[in-house]
């Protein structure tokens, strides 16, 4: 307990948790000055003090009625890290039919006062709401990599596979996925990122150099045809030795439902894996 009896002009104490309690707001954000209810009782009533931060680990009180202030009170408080979560990007773009694999690049920031370790990095292929204890992630890495207060990494999950039903489905990341690291606040330690698959198998058959991809196709959707040499590098498929037009063939292909087709010769095709992504008829920026 504190005695302010001289600024208060009388008997009275406040109790240290209270400013505790408030300390870490304070230090999180140094222009918040807010009204602190202490419990006080008197001439100038209950609740009449403002705490206003005066460094790391200190506040004054301020009487809101005579602007007088108290000597400064050491709060107790302990600086510590803060991981966020601050964006997550689908690498080549995102799946578009279930069962498609994906990467993502999530980054990770210390918005906190010390320097620490982000401890294990989650990833979950499809979970809407926060993360609770006890969820399975789809993916873990472990960060080898202290960060400094500002100081922010790239975690790149690789080769995912995304759920096998189609419709809406969020990405999520959570840092610190052990809750090991004690921090200012645990609330900014995940983020979610929408995607949209669609319900389609693609199927596959060679004769000689001709390889033949058919997939089930659906009124209003565009395909194209992406390749790649590394399931982490698809791009748009041109053959090799064209001048760019035979792509037209391969890129934003209209649905011919119930099903389409692309016949790709492997002799130009210089590529070992290949895919379908849905595309929107509307989007003339494809």
């Amino acid at each position: 307990m504190l005695d302010y009896d001289e600024f208060l002009g009388g008997a009275a104490e406040v109790d240290e948790a209270v400013l505790r309690q408030h300390a870490a707001i304070l230090d999180a954000d140094a222009a918040k000055a807010f009204d602190i209810d202490t419990g006080l009782n008197g001439d100038r009533g209950a609740g009449n003090q403002q705490l206003v931060r005066a460094g790391v680990g200190v506040g004054i009180l301020v009487d809101l009625e005579t602007e007088a202030v108290a000597e400064a009170a050491k709060l107790g408080y302990i600086p510590r890290p803060d991981f966020e979560v601050t964006s997550i990007t689908f690498v080549n773009g995102a799946p578009t039919i279930t069962g498609e694999v994906f990467s993502v690049i999530a980054k990770i920031k210390n918005v906190g006062e010390t320097t620490a370790y982000p401890g294990k990095v989650a990833l979950y292929t499809s979970h809407a709401d926060i993360v609770e204890v006890g969820d399975t992630p789809n993916a873990v890495k472990a960060t080898t990599q202290s960060l400094e207060p500002g100081q922010e990494m790239e975690i790149e999950f690789k080769n995912i596979k995304a759920p096998g039903e189609g419709g809406p489905h969020h990405v999520r990341v959570l840092v610190d996925a052990d809750n090991a690291v004690d921090e200012l606040s645990e609330g900014n330690n995940q983020l979610p990122l929408f995607y949209f698959l669609n319900n389609i198998a693609v199927s596959i058959s060679i004769q000689g150099s001709k390889l033949t991809l058919t997939w089930n196709s659906n009124e209003g959707q565009a395909y194209t045809v992406r390749a790649a040499t590394a399931l982490d590098a698809f791009e748009d498929y041109i053959p090799v030795g064209s001048d760019g037009l035979d792509n037209l063939g391969y890129f934003h292909m209209p649905a011919t439902p119930p099903y389409n087709t692309a016949v790709i010769d492997l002799d130009g095709a210089n590529a070992r894996f290949f895919k379908i992504r849905v595309d929107n008829l509307a989007d003339e920026a494809r």
